[in-house]
């Protein structure tokens, strides 16, 4: 079974990096604590601080069977139910005839309104 109908065949997000440097050493931290970092401390949002904090608990051994613990309660923690919402927009989406339905083929611009005879 394929991810889409785009028969895209996804595994997931894959970062990969390319380097000549015979000395290259991967950045240690997740790419938002990195970034959070960048940000003065009084800054920084209750998000960015959580996420900084639940790496650096990862890294000292000490924390071991503590952070198996917080692994193991959330475990058990139920997932929330999804709700789609309907949102207003504040400007109406392009909409397009479409060349025997394919996206990627548009024909022309069309707008909101009753069929005429």
């Amino acid at each position: 079974m394929n991810s889409d109908d785009l028969m895209t065949n996804n595994l997931g997000k894959i970062r990969l990096s390319i380097t000549s440097a015979t000395d290259a050493v991967a950045d240690p931290l997740p790419k938002d604590v990195r970034e959070s970092l960048q940000i003065p401390m009084d800054k920084r949002s209750a998000a960015q601080l959580a996420s900084e904090f639940s790496y650096w608990r990862t890294t000292v051994a000490d924390f071991k069977e503590t952070n198996a613990k917080i692994e193991a309660l959330w475990k058990q923690h139920p997932n929330p139910a999804m709700q789609p919402v309907l949102q207003a927009r504040d400007e109406m989406r392009e909409t397009f005839m479409l060349k025997r339905g394919d996206q990627f083929k548009p024909l022309g611009k069309v707008s909101a309104g009753v069929p005429v005879s």
